[in-house]
C-alpha cells in the first residue's frame, strides 16, 4: 500500500514508518520539526531511514529520499498549511493514511492552546477532506485515554461517554473522533481512532512520564508525582502499539459488513493493567541500577490518574493482546537510555 504517515519524526510515528516500509510499503512521511521538544531528538529518529538534511537544516516543504529503504519519503511539511497539505494528496494518490502529528500534552495545551488546536483541529480537517477528496481508502489517527476525562472508570471501555473532557488537549482529541464520525457518515469515508494511554519505550519524547522519571532518577532526584501514593497508569510498550495501528490497517470498518453501518471505529490501545506510579518509579530504578526515591505533591489540574484500557474489543475485533511485559519494556527503555546518556 502507499500510506501516508504524519508526526513521522516523532517517537510513535517514526517507529510505525519504519515497520511498515520494512514490510515492503510505501511511505511518505511528514513532519514540520516543530521545537515542542529538542529537535535534534527528531532528527536522530529519521536517521534511522537514512534521512539527513542538507547543510544542517531541513527546508520547509523539501523533499527528502531514504539513502536506506528506496519506498520511504520524507517531507517537512505543517498539517495546517491547507495548500500544501491539498498538493501532497494531489500528487501522491495514498491508499491509506495514518495520522500521528498533533499536540498531545496537557502543560503545551495549557501553555500554547493555539497551537493545539492548530495541530489537533485545523490539522486534522484538512487531512480528513483531503482524505476525502482523493479516494483515502481508510483513514486512522491518533486520539487519547485522556478523553475518558471524570467519566470513563476504570478499566475504560470504548463505549462509555466522553464528555467530560479536563484539558483542552483532552478536548480536542474528543473533537477530532467527532468529526471523523461525520466524515464517516456523510461520506462513507472509514475511520480508526487509536486512544493511546501511557505509551513508553526507546527514543521516548523528553516529556514523557518515563522519560522524565528516567533522568530523574540517573540524576539522584526524587522522582515527582502529582497526587497520593496509588495514582496510576496503564503503560503499553511502544512495539505493542505499532502492533495495534498495523493491524487497525488491515482491519478497515465496514468492509466485512453488509449492514448500512458507519464505517467508523474506536479503539483503547493500553495494556489493560494499572500500574502505581511509584511501582514504576522503582521497577525503573531498578533497570538503571540505581536507587529511586519518590516526592509526591498535589494533584494537577487536568491530569487524569488511575486510568486503565479496557482491551476487550482489541481482543475480539483484532485478535491482539498487548504482548510486551513491564519489565521487559522497562528493561529495553532503560538500555537505551544508558546508551544516549
Amino acid at each position: 500500500m502507499k500510506i501516508l504517515v504524519t508526526g513521522a519524526a516523532g517517537f510513535l510515528g517514526s517507529r510505525l514508518a519504519l515497520r511498515l516500509v520494512r514490510a515492503g510499503h510505501s511511505i511518505t512521511g511528514i513532519d514540520n520539526l516543530n521545537d515542542s521538544y529538542d529537535v535534534r531528538l527528531k532528527l536522530e529518529r529519521l536517521k534511522q531511514f537514512g534521512i539527513e538534511p542538507s547543510k544542517g537544516r531541513f527546508i520547509d516543504g523539501s523533499t527528502h529520499q531514504s539513502s536506506l529503504f528506496p519506498d520511504f519519503t520524507f517531507i517537512r511539511m505543517d498539517l495546517a498549511d491547507r495548500g500544501q497539505i491539498t498538493q501532497l494528496f494531489q500528487d501522491a494518490g495514498f491508499d491509506a493514511a495514518v495520522n500521528l502529528a498533533g499536540q498531545s500534552g496537557l502543560s503545551d495545551s495549557i501553555s500554547s492552546p493555539y497551537s493545539c488546536i492548530d495541530s489537533n483541529l485545523v490539522g486534522f480537517m484538512n487531512i480528513l477532506e483531503n482524505c476525502r477528496r482523493s479516494g483515502v481508502k481508510h483513514l486512522i489517527y491518533a486520539s487519547s485515554a485522556s478523553v475518558y476525562g471524570t467519566g470513563g472508570g476504570s478499566p475504560s471501555s470504548e463505549d462509555v461517554r466522553t464528555d467530560c473532557p479536563m484539558s483542552l488537549n483532552a478536548a480536542t482529541k474528543k473533537a477530532a473522533e467527532l468529526m471523523a464520525h461525520s466524515y464517516s457518515e456523510l461520506y462513507g469515508l472509514p475511520t480508526t481512532g487509536i486512544r493511546l494511554f501511557t505509551v513508553y519505550g526507546p527514543w521516548s519524547r523528553p516529556d514523557t512520564t518515563s522519560m522524565i522519571f528516567a533522568t530523574a532518577i540517573s540524576e539522584g532526584r526524587p522522582c515527582t508525582v502529582f497526587g497520593d501514593a496509588d495514582a496510576g497508569r496503564d503503560f503499553i510498550y511502544i512495539d505493542d502499539a505499532v502492533e495495534i495501528i498495523t493491524r487497525c490497517l488491515e482491519h478497515i470498518p465496514g468492509a466485512d459488513s453488509t449492514a448500512q453501518e458507519t464505517p467508523s471505529r474506536i479503539y483503547n490501545a493500553g495494556s489493560g493493567t494499572c500500574t502505581r506510579l511509584a511501582n514504576f518509579i522503582e521497577r525503573l530504578g531498578q533497570a538503571l541500577g540505581r536507587t529511586a526515591t519518590v516526592e509526591f505533591l498535589p494533584a494537577k489540574r487536568g491530569r487524569i490518574t488511575g486510568a486503565c484500557a479496557d482491551t476487550s474489543r482489541l481482543e475480539s475485533e483484532l485478535g491482539y493482546t498487548p504482548s510486551i511485559g513491564l519489565d521487559e519494556g522497562i528493561a529495553r527503555l532503560a538500555e537505551w537510555f544508558r546508551s544516549t546518556t
